[in-house]
């Protein structure tokens, strides 16, 4: 760490440009490397701020934050922005999209399917796919033509257990 500090404030005395530090899936750092991440933001010299830190994760990010030992990274936030999941119409066009991607009948997930994801997904896209793959794949091997609600649920109760 002491030679990425080195790095930053001589590439910023050389250039007098700010460095962007991206910090992706930030929701899986521990409270170590968040608190590392925080020392970066600390090499300025009065306005100078040399180092700004973009953090990118999922909404456990905003918890992991909200802890005691992150209040001096909490504080020195300028921005905070949290994606919202996708609604229940942008559901429809998502999973209409992937189905076409790949020359499948829009036919093989029913409304009730996708509205019934999305609810339990919460519109994340990530756990939509995962929920509506497997449910197709379950509907594939039960030799169904649609997935069905049975399908489904039987994804949901196969993740219950994990």
């Amino acid at each position: 760490s002491d030679l990425i500090v080195d790095y930053l404030q001589n590439s910023y005395r050389r250039q007098a440009c700010t460095t962007l530090l991206v910090a992706d899936e930030a929701h899986l750092y521990h409270d170590a490397q968040l608190t590392e991440l925080q020392m970066f933001t600390q090499l300025g010299l009065s306005s100078d701020e040399p180092v700004r830190l973009l953090m990118i994760g999922h909404p456990a990010l905003r918890q992991n934050l909200k802890r005691a030992s992150q209040m001096a990274l909490r504080q020195r936030l300028t921005f905070y922005h949290e994606l919202a999941g996708l609604s229940c119409e942008e559901t429809h066009a998502y999973a209409a999209a992937h189905l076409q991607a790949v020359g499948g009948d829009l036919h093989l997930l029913p409304s009730e399917v996708v509205e019934h994801a999305w609810g339990i997904a919460e519109g994340n896209p990530r756990m939509l796919n995962l929920l509506l793959n497997q449910s197709l794949q379950k509907a594939a091997w039960r030799q169904e033509k649609t997935v069905s609600m049975t399908a489904l649920e039987q994804v949901l109760e196969w993740r219950k257990a994990f």
